[in-house]
């Protein structure tokens, strides 16, 4: 599928777990189940943390935090993605809401996988959802009439 980057060409080899960095996000299909499953922190500005099972033992230890603009690529990466999802409607909000409940792409519903179909990509779509949807139903029911 030409909208998945290479790491993700099967959502299905993924294990849970996994962790992208800011610089990593393509939008594909994963990456938006992976940021949509973080949303309360991306939400409030935060990017998920990566766990390393590293357990820090030096509670003395003064560190100096250096300014970046990491807070602002957080919310640049998240805007995008909820301009995206917004085009959607309500089958944006039922993938929002079973992205969040932890379900992956082959627990979807059918709207929720439309609507996952639609955002992804390395740039948003310039066609709406409704005129999508429209062309995908009718690409498929091609396709189906003539391998039958």
């Amino acid at each position: 599928m030409s909208s998945d980057c290479d790491t993700c060409l099967n959502i299905c080899e993924h294990p849970k777990g996994t962790w992208f960095s800011k610089g990593e996000i393509k939008y594909c299909r994963f990456q938006n189940l992976w940021l949509l499953s973080h949303s309360d922190l991306l939400d409030e500005g935060i990017w998920p943390i990566k766990e390393s099972g590293y357990i820090d033992t030096h509670e003395n230890v003064q560190v100096t935090k250096t300014p970046t603009n990491g807070h602002q690529i957080t919310l640049e990466v998240w805007s995008e993605l909820v301009q995206r999802l917004a085009k959607t409607k309500s089958d944006g909000e039922t993938l929002r809401s079973e992205a969040s409940a932890g379900l992956d792409f082959n627990q979807l519903s059918k709207a929720a996988r439309n609507a996952l179909n639609y955002i992804s990509g390395w740039r948003q779509r310039r066609q709406d959802f409704k005129t999508w949807l429209r062309q995908h139903k009718y690409r498929a029911k091609v396709s189906n009439h003539k391998e039958g």
